[in-house]
C-alpha cells in the first residue's frame, strides 16, 4: 500500500477541522463556529482506495503582524516544518470570504516546497450562484495567477462531502503525475518537435533554442534544458517553455522545474 501524507492548512475558521473529521469519518479535532478551537497538530490514518492516507490537521496560520503568543508562533513554525514532509497540501479557503493575500502567502509557502497542492474553496453550500462563483475563481486563478498550472482547485461543503472517495482519487492521480518519468528520448523528440514548430522569445536579439533536454533524478518533475547562449533565461521564456511542456506530458497540477544551462561546445579551446 502506498503511503500518502495529507495536510491540511488554511487561516484560522476556513473549515479545516470540519474538513478533517469528515475525511476521518470520526469527530478527532475540535469544532465550533469560533476561531482558533484547533490549538495542536492532527494526525490520524486511514486506508482507502489501496492507499494509506496519513491526514493531519493543523491550527489556522495568521499573518505574522496578527501573532503575539509565543505558543502559536511556535504551532505556526511546526506546521510551516512540517509541509517539507507532506506529499499533498489542501489550502482551505472560506468561500463566503475575498480570497486574501495570507491565503496567497501559505500557497506561495507550499509552492515553494515543491508540494502537490489544492487550493479548497469550502462552504460553497452558503454560496447562493455557485456556477458563478465557480467560473470567477477559475477565471481568476488562469489569467491572474502565474503558477496556476501549479495548482488543482477544488470546490467543497466540509459538512457534508457526498463523494470522500472522488476527492481522494484526484489526490492519488496528482501523486501519480508528479512521479511521472519521462525517457530521454521522447523528451529529445518533443525538442525537435518545439524547434520546427515553436518562434523562440530573444534574449539580447539572439533566439533562445533548446539543444538537449533531460530529466533528473528528483521526486517531481524536473528537467535540464540546453540551451544555445550563456544568457540567464527570463521569467517569461520559463513560462513559455514550461507551459508547451505541461501540455505535451499532462503535467497539470503538480510541482515542475526546469533548469536552463548553456550548451556550449565542450571541445573549444579557451585563449
Amino acid at each position: 500500500m502506498k503511503n500518502i501524507n495529507f495536510l491540511i492548512v488554511g487561516k484560522p475558521n476556513s473549515g479545516k477541522s470540519t474538513f478533517y473529521n469528515t475525511l476521518n469519518d470520526k469527530y478527532l479535532s475540535p469544532t465550533g463556529p469560533e476561531s482558533g478551537l484547533t490549538k495542536d497538530i492532527f494526525k490520524n490514518e486511514v486506508s482507502i482506495l489501496d492507499t494509506n492516507f496519513i491526514f493531519f490537521d493543523t491550527p489556522g496560520l495568521r499573518r505574522k503582524n496578527k501573532i503575539d503568543d509565543k505558543d502559536e508562533i511556535k504551532l505556526t513554525y511546526n506546521v510551516i516544518k512540517l509541509i517539507d514532509k507532506i506529499d499533498v497540501v489542501f489550502l482551505l479557503v472560506d468561500a463566503t470570504k475575498n480570497l486574501t493575500k495570507q491565503d496567497l502567502k501559505i500557497a506561495e509557502i507550499v509552492i515553494k516546497r515543491k508540494k502537490i497542492l489544492f487550493i479548497v474553496f469550502n462552504k460553497i453550500d452558503l454560496i447562493d450562484d455557485l456556477n458563478k462563483f465557480q467560473k470567477e475563481k477559475k477565471y481568476y486563478f488562469l489569467e491572474s495567477y502565474s503558477p496556476s498550472n501549479t495548482i488543482n482547485l477544488k470546490f467543497i461543503s466540509a459538512l457534508s462531502i457526498d463523494n470522500i472517495e472522488r476527492i481522494l482519487k484526484t489526490v492519488i492521480r496528482a501523486c501519480r503525475v508528479k512521479s511521472t518519468k519521462i525517457s530521454t528520448p521522447k523528451l529529445n523528440n518533443f525538442v525537435r518537435d518545439m524547434l520546427k514548430s515553436q518562434k523562440f522569445p530573444k534574449i539580447n536579439k539572439i533566439e533562445v533554442k533548446p539543444k538537449y533536454m533531460v530529466q533528473t533524478d528528483d521526486d517531481y518533475p524536473r528537467f535540464k534544458i540546453f540551451i544555445n547562449t550563456s544568457k540567464k533565461v527570463p521569467q517569461s521564456y520559463k513560462r513559455f517553455y514550461e507551459n508547451i511542456l505541461r501540455k505535451k506530458f499532462s503535467l497539470i497540477g503538480v510541482p515542475v522545474q526546469l533548469d536552463f544551462i548553456s550548451a556550449k561546445n565542450p571541445y573549444i579551446k579557451k585563449n
